[in-house]
This record gives C-alpha cells, structure tokens and sequence, in this order.
C-alpha cells in the first residue's frame, strides 16, 4: 500500500471518528483518536520498510557491470537467418531498424562492450576455431537443421545453463523451447526474444475469394473451421484454364503453389502429426508411424494429383512458374515477412496458417523454422557471454519484438485487423519438433520428416511401405546420436578425438 493511500485512510478514519462515534467524554475520544493515530502510523511504517518490488519487464544486471570494452561477436552459418534481423550497421530510419540499431549499441553502452558480426562462417571455420581453442566468436547461429546435431556430438558447445547473469525466469527467455532442444544433461541451444521465430504460412487473394464466392477464410480461421479438406476443396474450385489452351500453364488459374518442397512439411505439422516426441526417459522417439498418418498420406496424394490446381513451381522452368503477384492463384506458400512486398500487390492479401486435420482438432500448430543459437564451447569469459545474451534477450523484449510484429508486420503491412490477428494467432501456435533440428538432415529420420515433400513432390503413397523401408535407419540414427552425446557429456573420448589430434 503506497504511503499516500496510508494518510488517507489516516484522515477517513479520523474523520469517521469525529463525525459518526456517540458523544463520549473528552477523554475516552481522545483515547480512540490516539489508537487510530498510532495504528495508522505503524501501517505507514511498515510500507516504507518494506523493499520495493522488482519490475518484471527489467533485467537484473547490475548497473557496475563493465567488460572493459571487450569483443563481443556473433557468427551466422551462411544460410540461418536475415542477418538485418539481428544487427545494422545504421538505422535505415524505421522503427524496426531502429530497434536493431538501438539494442546494439544500448548492449555496448550499459555493458560497456564491442559488439561485432561475423555474417557468413561455415561449419568447417567454426570447428577449426573450437580445435584451436580461439575464443573469436561468443555466438553462433545455426542453420535450423545444419550440423546443429553434430555440434552436439562432437562437443562443440558450451553448455548454457552454467551462464551467469541469465535469469531463465524472466518472461524473455522461452525455456519450454530449450526443454524441447535438450536432448541430454546439458543446454546446448538458447531460445530468447532475441532469437527471432520463424514459420511458413499460406496467403491468400481476397479479390478471388470474393470473385467465386467461396467462404471467408478469416471467418474459418477463428472458427476453428480451417481445416485440410476446407483449404482442398477451395484450392479445387477456383482452378481452370482460363487462357483456353488446353494445357496446364502460365495464364491460367489455379488453386495453390509452392516454391520449395520444404513448404509441404507443415500440412504434416499443422495436421497434428510430429516425426517424433520425447518420451518419459527423455529420448527422442519416433511417432509418425500411425493411422492418421496412413490417412493424412493418403488425403495429401490425392489432392497432389490433380495437377491443374497445385503448381510445383520448384520442377519448372522460371518463366513457366504461376507467380502469385499476377492474380491467377488463390493459396501462394509463404511466410509472415511475404506481408512486406504484398504491399505492392494490386489486390488485397489475408495470412493463414496451415489447416487443422479436422475441426475436433483443438489447436492450429505451425512449425518452428528459427535458426539454432549456441555459445561455442571455448569461450574464455562466461560473465561477459552471459551478459551480453541476457542483455540483448530483454532488450528485444522492450523494442524489438513490439516493432517486428506490431508495428513491421501488424500496422504497416497488414491491412486489416483481420490479418493482424491471424499474424498474432500464427505466431502463438508455434510448436517444436525434435526430429527437425536434429535429425532432418540424417538417414532414415530424414525421409520421415520430409514426408510432406515425398507426397505432395514424389508421390509417395505406400505409407506402410514407406515405414518398413526407413523405419530400422531412423532408429539407428537415433541411437547413435545418444551414443556420442552421452559419452561427451561424461568425458568419454571418441574414435574422431584420435583422428582429429593426428591430423
């Protein structure tokens, strides 16, 4: 209770004293006025000794804290992230540049450190940095998928949450993520706000839903109505072959089209179906091998085969590619930043997630395609690492992130509050699959994960098949990763120890 509620209350209590008690001897009121004065005092007393509370939204970090101006870098694998994303050299004058340009130089400022970027380092660089012992680089940022498991096996990474200064309760660091990306004893991969979420979408033209009458899909999106067979049969009806040609090309209209293969994986997510889970003896399992799954291949490759609706833009010539910016497609694969240069567009755009398998489904899942951050294992100054994260992650929350989605995404480029909404619903469905960041890329884990691209590309459509055929190589690839991590988080050396230190 502040201090100038306290006398307030003082005052009323007083004045209800004076104005509502019997009329008692002088004495016997005065005695009352007193109790309630001295009672009033003690409460006003105990307010101001008690300590104040902390501020949620601020960090922890001591306001002394000076690194001297050391180096603090951060390296990008050459395909992770929009590099613009996470620093600027200057502000090109927006408010989500100047968040970017802003956090850097507030974290060299209040930290007093040198914050640098290293834009392109490969996997080979960074390992040769890690076998030297050279404390260079203080942050990398991995490809989603790329070599993030062999960073784990091979003993690359520093484990985060020996970090000081991170304070893994404060509402900027996400450790459901990191739960997710834990795989044995130790934190390898650090989620936070200033590791920037990403997730393919859907987009679609407003003018041709309108134009065949079909239903508003912002209506079936907060319904809980959008759904596979809702996005299938709209795709289906618009499709035609509006140049009179007979033939399936430019100038004709269809329904939905992709530019990477990729892009297809997220019907199997937003379907409610993971590649694998962590089960109760925190391993990675695979879980793919279902009836719905045997369902949702089926549905996939149905709908795959008709081929004057879908466009695989990835298998054809460029200038045979249906381009969504001409108008002739309903549903273009996308992501939220494709808001940006639909600005330029002359018809209208929505955002959606990827359908739902059925409306019992309870929630839209969308799937995490966000770089990897780690901190190499030979740093030599964990206070200054620790710091500097956690000092970048709290400022992201205060003014990176409200520019990026509200203002970026939500006030300049979306154009209704409709599409603002779906942008925000998209983002709060995020969900992680293990079987992606460490596995995607490996043999047997790797065709189950991509099944998306085997139906909907290859026309894959023997499920039970499919699964006797990769089933034993995914396992075995699982159980080599355990393997190897296990043994470097116990101090085992490994056979490639030896090779590496007689090279």
């Amino acid at each position: 209770m502040k201090k100038w509620i306290v006398l307030l209350l003082l005052g009323a209590m007083l004045f209800q004293l004076a104005a509502c008690a019997p009329q008692t001897p002088v004495d016997e009121t005065e005695a009352a006025t007193d109790a309630a004065t001295e009672a009033a005092t003690e409460a006003a007393t105990e307010e101001a000794t008690e300590p104040e509370t902390e501020d949620p939204s601020m960090h922890k970090l001591a306001e002394d804290l000076d690194f001297a101006g050391a180096s603090y870098t951060m390296a990008f694998a050459g395909s992770s992230a929009n590099i613009e994303e996470y620093y600027v050299e200057e502000s090109d004058g927006s408010a989500f540049g100047n968040a970017v340009y802003n956090r850097t130089k507030d974290a060299e400022s209040f930290l007093n450190v040198d914050v640098k970027v290293i834009e392109k380092m490969e996997w080979e660089e960074f390992t040769n940095l890690y076998r030297a012992g050279d404390d260079v680089v203080q942050m990398y940022m991995f490809h989603c998928i790329n070599h993030v498991n062999d960073a784990v096996m091979g003993g690359y990474l520093y484990n985060i949450d020996t970090l000081p200064y991170i304070d893994m309760d404060a509402d900027w660091w996400d450790r459901g993520q990191m739960n997710d990306l834990k795989l044995g004893k130790n934190t390898y991969y650090a989620a936070n706000d200033f590791l920037v979420k990403q997730t393919n979408t859907i987009m679609f033209n407003k003018a041709m839903i309108a134009a065949n009458n079909l239903e508003d899909p912002y209506e079936l999106l907060f319904s809980g109505k959008w759904t596979m067979d809702k996005f299938f049969s709209m795709a289906e009806a618009v499709a035609n072959d509006t140049n009179g040609d007979d033939v399936i090309n430019v100038g004709d209209t269809f329904g939905y089209a992709y530019g990477d293969g990729s892009q297809l994986i997220d019907f199997m997510t937003a379907a409610g179906i993971d590649t694998a889970k962590i089960n109760e003896e925190g391993k990675v399992e695979l879980v793919i091998n279902t009836e719905k799954t045997a369902q949702w291949v089926e549905k996939m490759y149905r709908i795959f085969e008709l081929k004057n609706v879908y466009s695989d833009n990835p298998f054809k010539e460029k200038d045979q590619r249906i381009r969504f910016a001409d108008g002739m497609l309903l549903f273009n694969a996308s992501s939220p930043r494709s808001l940006i240069s639909a600005a330029e567009y002359t018809f209208d755009v929505g955002m959606l997630p990827h359908p739902k398998w059925d409306e019992a489904q309870e929630e839209y899942r969308c799937l995490n395609w966000a770089s990897c951050m780690s901190v190499p294992g030979q740093i030599k100054n964990p206070d200054l690492v620790g710091a500097v994260m956690e000092y970048l992650a709290w400022h992201s929350s205060q003014q990176f992130l409200p520019a990026y989605y509200d203002q970026t995404l939500g006030t300049k480029y979306a154009q209704d509050e409709q599409t603002r909404a779906a942008v925000e619903l998209i983002f709060d469905s995020i969900v992680f699959d293990p079987a992606e960041n460490y596995f995607a890329f490996s043999e047997g884990t790797s065709q189950f994960f991509y099944l998306g691209m085997q139906v909907g590309t290859y026309g894959e459509k023997d499920f039970a098949s499919f699964c006797q055929t990769h089933e034993a190589n995914a396992a075995a690839t699982i159980d080599k990763f355990y393997t190897e991590m296990t043994a470097r988080e116990n101090g085992i050396p490994m056979e490639t120890d030896t090779a590496e230190a007689a090279e």
